[in-house]
């Protein structure tokens, strides 16, 4: 008797026992049905709406090199890829005919100027020399004769040089300085400088070649500064203004710039239908180059103050948008409405407010009414 009673407690404790360990189990699987979430806070902030335009990047300032004057390159002092300086010297023509007519001419200059000399001192001892004879004429002294071979001989001698100019040798070297002035002038035609800062990206010629007068024989860019060329649409040209900041990521160099709008056309292109629209970026560096592909992010619409959530946090179902709303250890599924959107963020115009909590990794597998749990590091700001 007694050992029945013993079977019959310890099957009781066994039982009570199992029955416990099955409630621990049931909890524990409750626990472990919760999807783990990350969530954000829903808060208020500016935001703009942007679209992209792709353009092309070209330099601010090119210059093609065109000599005034024919005639055979003797030097090319620059190459592909070389920076230049503002009054550099480029290219020379051989100008040996022009610098021996220039020394003809100087020499011819020369020659004048003596000769002048001689006629100013041959005036001034024929104007001594007939004051003389006419002050011995006055007094007696001189006959009719000699005075009037003495002013003959002045005559002669102010007709050769007068000190106003008038005489023939003053105009032959004002004509023969004249002379020499435009051949200078020529001569410096014969040498071509770098009328800027940048560098050479175009050499047409060489040494020993004709160049000829109107024909580029280099291409210098300025390309401290270039410049991003979009065509906008008609429905987006309203957006852009002279002067506008906007951003211009240039694919090549994998970096964004802060670009400034330069200018508008004010008329379409008759066959792209465009307005032809010009950005400045700075490229001090020198790493953006002409012919470069760029993206311009202009600005569409802004609000300084609009309720925002990540684009991560929205489901589409059936065309219509929601967001999972984490209250207490459960989800709402919230119909919203949006606005505004960037790259990253949207704005929400009704259904939900500032400071709720939504899901924005884990709704695949929600429904309304889930139970979930904030992953450790999961609360995002």
């Amino acid at each position: 008797m007694f050992r029945t009673g013993l079977a019959f407690l310890l099957g009781l404790t066994l039982l009570v026992g199992a029955a416990g360990c099955g409630s621990k189990a049931k909890e524990t699987a409750t626990a472990s049905e919760a999807v783990p979430v990350e969530v954000v806070t829903a808060t208020e902030g500016p935001i703009s709406q942007t679209i992209t335009i792709a353009g092309k990047v070209v330099p601010k300032q090119e210059i093609a090199l065109v000599p005034k004057v024919g005639g055979k390159v003797s030097r090319v002092a620059v190459d592909i890829g070389q920076r230049v300086k503002a009054g550099q010297v480029v290219v020379e023509l051989d100008a040996s005919d022009l610098k021996a007519q220039i020394a003809a001419t100087e020499a011819a200059v020369r020659l004048q100027q003596s000769l002048q000399k001689q006629a100013e001192v041959n005036y001034q001892d024929a104007l001594n020399n007939y004051n003389r004879i006419k002050y011995l004429y006055d007094q007696g002294g001189a006959s009719q004769q000699q005075l009037d071979a003495a002013r003959a001989n002045l005559d002669r001698a102010q007709a050769a040089y007068s000190p106003a100019g008038g005489g023939s040798s003053a105009a032959q070297i004002q004509q023969a300085q004249a002379q020499l002035q435009a051949q200078r002038v020529q001569l410096a035609n014969f040498t071509l400088t770098s009328p800027i800062n940048g560098v050479v990206t175009a050499r047409n010629i060489d040494p020993g070649e004709m160049a000829s007068p109107g024909v580029p024989v280099l291409t210098i860019v300025d390309d401290s500064t270039m410049l991003v060329e979009v065509g906008l649409m008609e429905n987006q040209i309203n957006y852009a203004r002279p002067g506008q900041t906007v951003e211009v990521k240039i694919t090549a160099t994998g970096r964004t710039y802060q670009g400034v709008i330069q200018s508008i056309s004010p008329a379409a292109d008759p066959r792209s239908k465009s307005y032809l629209t010009r950005i400045e970026i700075n490229n001090a560096d020198e790493t953006v180059k002409g012919g470069m592909v760029a993206e311009v992010t202009l600005a569409a619409q802004e609000k300084d103050k609009a309720l925002l959530i990540p684009k991560a946090a929205i489901v589409e179902k059936l065309g219509a948008r929601y967001v999972y709303v984490v209250t207490g250890n459960k989800v709402d599924e919230v119909k919203i409405e949006t606005g505004l959107s960037d790259a990253e963020k949207v704005e929400v115009l009704s259904g939900i407010k500032a400071g709720q909590k939504v899901v924005i990794a884990g709704q695949n597998l929600l429904a309304d009414g889930t139970e979930v749990q904030i992953k450790a590091g999961g609360q995002k700001q």
